[in-house]
């Protein structure tokens, strides 16, 4: 877990490393943002909005309402709509960019077994213990 102080001695550019992990697609569903991948365009949550074209983001993090005027980066968005601190706010992004870095992992262990798994004939969801228990494997 990332602590207070881990926070205060990391580097500006470490801090700034760790919040560009999280896609901000998956930062502005954490946080509540109702969100159109498409358009990059959704209800700004930070004034109560329901214009959904009013607040727009970029791939870099950045993002700005059209309505409120405010703007700034992944940081300055967590600390806005959370209400908190810088530390709390780099802790958020840490939490996500952790969870991201997992499913990518749990995602490229999978890519890793397809070829297995079609040798030996099986589905390539779920386990071989979830099937044979709903019978779709012969034993």
């Amino acid at each position: 877990m990332l602590t207070k102080a881990k926070v205060h001695e990391a580097k500006f550019s470490d801090v700034r490393e760790v919040a560009e992990l999280v896609p901000m697609s998956e930062l502005l569903g954490a946080l509540g943002f109702t969100v159109s991948t498409r358009t990059r365009r959704c209800p700004c949550i930070l004034h109560g909005g329901s214009n959904p074209s009013a607040f727009s983001w970029r791939d870099d993090g950045r993002w700005y309402c059209h309505s409120c005027g405010a703007g700034g980066d992944r940081i300055a968005l967590v600390r806005g709509v959370r209400q908190c601190g810088f530390h709390d706010a780099v802790r958020l992004l840490a939490e996500l960019a952790s969870a991201e870095q997992r499913a990518q992992r749990i995602l490229c262990a999978d890519v890793a077994r397809v070829p297995e798994r079609l040798e030996r004939g099986l589905p390539l969801n779920g386990s071989r213990q979830n099937q044979e228990r709903i019978g779709e494997v012969s034993a």
